[in-house]
């Protein structure tokens, strides 16, 4: 019997995967969020052309987590209080949703993923501001780093499906996970995404030389986006199964110390933690 791991990778290379479709409405809002100019009323008419996009729109920013005192019942509004970056994270994160993080043949993992991802990204927002990253590329990194598994796992199902012998769950498992980074970055690149936030993703598992330290604030490298989005992470997991975050939590994943995170950071980024939860709560 042929290795499942030969078999998918022949079937990818071949061109084989479903890879989800950034919808028209979401790619404009981007493309216009990158433009100096950028009008918000232009971006209320093109949002409007999706309803359930506008939806999101509007329910995100009448929610605490940003900062809502008053309703707000029109779309112009509603991204006035978002701002342009915030906006553009949303529609990627409102597709990601719809499309990127769905699987039929695994519903439930499918949807623990798109958690994950949203509270990956949270947090990697949280570390980026911290140490002066570019927070909207740590952003992005940490939401679509997982982004090739569910169409991974949709063709190891074709897979299975067509075999005259099961393969070990176990196995699939670890060979889907094995190429879902680069499958994550080839999407992130079908889907026009800056190239470090490709780079990112595909690097997103490479553990870095021990006792690296990456630079960080204004020309930072591609690693210290890399390292942000390792310890966001740890701290997604623990948030997402209500274990409390302690120093101690920061401190033992190599990323600290990669990002030169001191004591009194450590202690602002766990205060951030009911913040957080409130914004995966309210996005996931």
């Amino acid at each position: 019997m042929e290795a499942f791991a030969q078999v998918l990778e022949t079937r990818v290379a071949a061109g084989e995967l479903d890879v989800p479709v950034l919808p028209e409405a979401a790619r404009e809002v981007m493309d216009a969020c990158k433009r100096d100019d950028c009008d918000m009323r232009e971006l209320a008419s093109i949002v409007r052309r999706d309803p359930a996009l506008a939806a999101h729109f509007l329910r995100l920013a009448n929610s605490p987590v940003f900062g809502a005192r008053s309703a707000i019942v029109s779309l112009p509004q509603a991204l006035a209080r978002l701002g342009v970056s915030q906006t553009r994270q949303i529609a990627l994160l409102v597709t990601c949703q719809a499309r990127a993080f769905v699987c039929k043949s695994r519903k439930g993992a499918a949807q623990n993923l798109r958690r994950h991802s949203v509270a990956t990204a949270m947090w990697a927002q949280e570390i980026a501001r911290l140490r002066r990253l570019n927070v909207e590329e740590a952003f992005l990194s940490g939401l679509l780093g997982d982004v090739g598994m569910p169409a991974l796992w949709e063709l190891a199902d074709d897979i299975e499906k067509s075999s005259d012998v099961p393969h070990d769950p176990a196995v699939v498992d670890a060979d889907v996970a094995r190429i879902h980074d680069q499958v994550g970055a080839d999407i992130a690149c079908r889907w026009g995404l800056p190239v470090r936030t490709v780079d990112t993703i595909r690097k997103h598992h490479a553990s870095l030389p021990e006792g690296t330290v990456v630079a960080t604030g204004a020309g930072a490298s591609v690693d210290a986006t890399v390292v942000t989005v390792q310890l966001a992470n740890i701290l997604a997991r623990a948030t997402l199964v209500g274990e409390e975050i302690t120093p101690q939590t920061i401190q033992s994943h190599p990323s600290a110390i990669a990002l030169s995170l001191y004591t009194e950071e450590i202690d602002l980024l766990i205060a951030r933690s009911p913040a957080v939860l409130d914004a995966i709560r309210a996005l996931a």
